[in-house]
Formats: structure tokens, sequence, C-alpha cells
């Protein structure tokens, strides 16, 4: 298939890589901080593709992104945690064939083809970073679709970047971190003080809860965290099983890391590059 460009589009990160199909190697990566409109994140990516593409001799044969919020063909409706409410098409953006895919289900592909579904065929990946998101593999199966960042776990809970109340986003991503203190997740996370443990005890929590609806809704042998907040703070809010017991009759699998790191959405968007668009 030759060379593929690929994305992962975050609500902190915009990531760029250019794959080699042959090898599966990355030959040129580029990452930014991610502009929050759909106009100025368009003249981004278009910068970041061509950077990309001036440190590659071949042409590029196939673009494929994962992108933060219910996909429709080449188009994203919305993205919450990038302030984005209207419709990004992608396809007019490349003269190459464009595909494009929710970043849950990239990263679950991701850990099928190279990290924990190797040797296992039913996980759920939770990525915690400036929003949450859940995908799920059930016996080899990738289950497209799911919002379980915005279940509501708390009725008159604070305001979601979706517009409703009391989402496991808005209690535990570092959108909900930025609205509580104005601090980003990396600078609350190196305060010590009683009102930080007292809101990272009450994240864990919540967690807790957030994890145990997915374990009450799926049997899965592992689930396995990924974004920034999930991998940098793992210690201090990814709850115990004993934590979660209250909040599920179900046995819960282990929680494991993920063993990707941040390379997770540009591995997934590189698979389904791959596969020609095939979960």
């Amino acid at each position: 298939m030759g060379l593929i460009e690929c994305y992962d589009v975050g609500g902190t990160n915009l990531r760029g890589a250019i794959f080699d199909s042959a090898s599966d190697k990355i030959l040129s990566k580029k990452i930014v901080k991610t502009k929050k409109s759909a106009e100025n994140f368009l003249e981004q990516l278009k910068s970041v593709s061509n950077s990309l593409r001036s440190s590659v001799k071949e042409s590029i044969n196939l673009v494929s992104l994962a992108v933060p919020g219910p996909v429709e063909g080449n188009i994203l409706l919305e993205a919450p945690t990038m302030g984005i409410k209207e419709e990004v098409d992608f396809s007019s953006m490349f003269s190459e064939n464009v595909l494009v895919l929710n970043d849950m289900d990239a990263a679950v592909l991701a850990e099928k083809h190279f990290g924990w579904g190797k040797n296992i065929t039913s996980l759920s990946v939770v990525t915690i970073s400036t929003g949450i998101g859940v995908g799920t593999l059930i016996n080899g199966q990738l289950i497209p679709g799911g919002e379980y960042g915005h279940d509501v776990l708390e009725r008159n809970g604070p305001i979601c970047s979706c517009g409703r109340r009391g989402c496991w986003v808005a209690l535990c991503s570092g959108y909900a971190i930025k609205k509580a203190t104005g601090m980003n997740a990396e600078s609350f996370f190196k305060q010590d003080n009683e009102k930080t443990r007292k809101l990272i005890k009450k994240m864990r929590d919540y967690n807790a809860q957030g994890f145990g609806n997915i374990i009450n809704a799926v049997r899965v042998e592992k689930i396995v965290v990924s974004g920034s907040i999930g991998l940098n703070q793992f210690e201090k809010i990814i709850p115990s099983k004993e934590e979660i017991k209250k909040y599920t009759i179900n046995k819960i699998p282990d929680i494991v890391p993920t063993k990707l790191g941040d390379n997770i959405g540009l591995l997934g968007a590189y698979v389904y590059g791959k596969k020609g668009g095939v979960l």
C-alpha cells in the first residue's frame, strides 16, 4: 500500500505521522497543540501535513484520521472537547483517499493489532485526557460507537463540554480539572494540598463508578487505560477493584496501562488505513 499519512486528533494535541505499510514503521512524526475551532484546526492540519510530507520522498497513498467524536463517512459530526459544534468534512482537504474513524475505535484497533489484544479477545480501552472515551473489543470484534464519557454520573453535577450536566467527562477529565481549578491537568497534579487531594479523591470515586458502568455493560478480560491523564496519573486516579466493587456485581477484570503510550491513536488510524477502512 506504500505510505499512509495518519492523524490522532485530540483535545490537547494533534499528532501526525507517516507510516511505511511494508514495515509498519513511522517515517516522520509531528506533535502540536490542537487549535480549538474548526477553521483554525483545518489550517493547522494542512500545515502539519505539509511538514510531514516534506520529510519523505515517496508520495502518500492514503490519509487516515482518528477524531474525538461521532463520524459518518469522512465527516466529523462534532467534537465538544475541541469546541467544534459543526460538521468537519476532511475529504476535500486531501487529493488522496481519506478515511476517518472515532478515536476510541482507533485505540481499540491499535490494542488489537499491537497491544494487549494480541493475546486476548475481549477488552475495553478507557482514555482519560482532555475528554474521556471508551472503546470495546468483544470476541475479537470491535464494537463501534458508544459515548461512555457522556454517561451521567451526577444528575446535578457541573456542566459538561457537551452542554449537559454531570457527565463522566465533566467530573474527571482535563476539561473538568480546568473548569474546577483554572489549571491544566499537568499543573493541577503537581499540587499537593488539601484541596487538590480532596478533588483527586472525588475523581477517583467517580472513575470507579464509570468503570463499574462499563463492567456492568460488557464482560471483558482487561480494561486498558490510555490518555495523558490516565497514563501519567494512573496510580492517583485509577480505582482499585475494591473501590469499583460498590458499582458492579460482575467480575472486575484487571485494569492495566496501555503498552502503546501516546502512539495508540496514531497506530489505530494506521491499522484502519492499512485495512482499507474495515473495523
